[in-house]
């Protein structure tokens, strides 16, 4: 009985603990150093766990249509918990952007960190990575 106990334990133990060291660092991913400024047009807007994400356009150096994507560090219940006005419609598809984000280490991968953004040339938030604030930014129009 008891190895019996001991085999259940340690079943259970490696099923609940896996989800925990799942997790990926952030700069695996992007560089720290390394920012980019893009402005384009929302295609959309995720409001999802385990973060969200806005999908925009911008306009390539050949003048091509490129799509781009950035996650926030934040995960959609700590927006809400220190910012009320977070929701799923805070950002809406045809929205004009422009985002401040580490970029990734692979330079193909169209996939940003944000950490800054304003929208609509009217509200400027500034994400921060350490996850003890997130605060409105003054009108930049």
């Amino acid at each position: 009985m008891k190895a019996r106990n001991k085999l259940v334990l340690t079943v259970w133990i490696t099923l609940m603990g896996t989800p925990l060291l799942a997790h990926h660092g952030t700069f695996t991913d992007y560089l720290a150093e390394k920012m980019l400024t893009m402005k384009g047009t929302v295609t959309e807007f995720q409001f999802v766990y385990p973060h969200v994400q806005v999908y925009f356009q911008v306009t390539g150096d050949d003048g091509s249509a490129v799509r781009w994507g950035a996650e926030m560090v934040e995960t959609p219940g700590i927006l809400k918990k220190r910012n009320k006005v977070w929701s799923k419609d805070s950002i809406k598809p045809g929205d004009q952007i422009e985002i401040v984000c580490n970029a990734p280490r692979d330079p193909a991968a169209k996939m940003c960190r944000a950490q800054q953004f304003t929208v609509n040339d009217r509200k400027s938030t500034r994400l921060n990575s350490s996850h003890t604030d997130i605060s409105r930014m003054p009108s930049s129009a």
